[in-house]
């Protein structure tokens, strides 16, 4: 029986990709960096390359308290620094990605003096980005000072494995039956963050709905999202 082809502006229509959370976070080998976010009170800083998780990290944190702000280096770099108004006295501030302020001397040096003031002060604050501490551009050399005396965690992706295992629990979560050949399709053809995978359930989910289906098959998670 050949699937059919739904079109794609159905699930667009009406998916969103879902708020980040903490629990929703494939914690993997990362358990250490996601205990210390949870409950640390001082300067956090989070390094690891692109899927690994810092954004998704930080924006659930920002999620989950009252009052708590979370920037990015490049909403900094083109406010001229004016977004950090406020922000040394913020009860949490995360700011994702400060490599984005290589090119915004002025703002990355307003950010450092922030970062002092919220140390001083016990509040917490965490800050990412794909490279370590050592690492970061000279330009950065205040705010590296800064970051270098703080906690630090490199996060790890998480492994195929890992992955499969959460696309199956999220699936069954929402009442599907993921195929074996159709989580390794999602893997294979789309971004392997949390983010992305949840966005592709949601819409198959909603594809499933209109077809009166739970099982997804490769077949079917192919004509829903298209040849990647």
């Amino acid at each position: 029986m050949t699937e059919p082809v739904w079109p794609e502006q159905l699930p667009l229509a009406v998916a969103r990709r879902p708020h980040p959370t903490l629990e929703g976070f494939i914690v993997g080998d990362n358990a250490e960096a996601v205990h210390a976010l949870r409950h640390h009170s001082g300067l956090l800083y989070l390094s690891g390359p692109t899927g690994s998780g810092k954004s998704h990290l930080l924006r659930a944190r920002a999620r989950a308290g009252n009052g708590a702000r979370y920037l990015t280096g490049g909403d900094i770099a083109e406010s001229a620094s004016g977004l950090l108004a406020g922000a040394d006295a913020a009860p949490w501030l995360g700011v994702d990605d400060i490599a984005e302020l290589a090119h915004a001397r002025d703002a990355a040096i307003t950010l450092a003096r922030v970062v002092d003031r919220r140390s001083a002060a016990a509040l917490p604050t965490v800050v990412t980005a794909r490279l370590d501490v050592a690492s970061l551009p000279d330009v950065l050399r205040d705010l590296q000072t800064r970051l270098s005396q703080g906690t630090a965690f490199r996060l790890r992706p998480p492994d195929e494995e890992t992955l499969a295992r959460w696309l199956d629990q999220r699936a069954s979560e929402r009442g599907l039956a993921l195929a074996e050949a159709a989580s390794a399709w999602l893997l294979r053809h789309l971004p392997r963050d949390p983010g992305h995978l949840d966005e592709a359930l949601q819409r198959l989910d909603v594809a499933a709905l209109a077809a009166k289906r739970h099982r997804i098959t490769a077949p079917f998670a192919r004509s829903v999202l298209g040849d990647r």
